[in-house]
């Protein structure tokens, strides 16, 4: 865990955003990917800044809606597959 070295409150985009410009948040309304350990209700933080490698947690747009899945090879997003990001990293609430 990264100290606190000044008088500033914690901000968690230090923690979480590397790319400020290209990361979003988006909440999951279903569960993720097996074995993604993503769940309903978590905050996904999607970076479009990040290349999409073999197995790891994308967001895709698929006519219009917006999918969670484990990215396999870049010839899988074809015309009707828009990659719009890479998850890399999450937030839950635990109450």
């Amino acid at each position: 865990m990264k100290e606190k070295t000044d008088d500033r409150p914690l901000d968690i985009h230090d923690y979480l955003v590397k790319h400020p410009a290209s990361t979003f948040f988006m909440k999951m309304e279903g569960d993720g990917p097996e074995g993604s350990g993503i769940e309903k209700g978590d905050v996904l933080v999607v970076d479009r800044a990040v290349v999409a490698k073999r197995g790891c947690i994308v967001v895709v747009a698929v006519d219009g809606e917006m999918k969670v899945g484990k990215f396999t090879k870049s010839s899988d997003v074809d015309e009707e597959m828009i990659l719009w990001g890479v998850v890399t990293g999450l937030v839950r609430q635990i109450n």
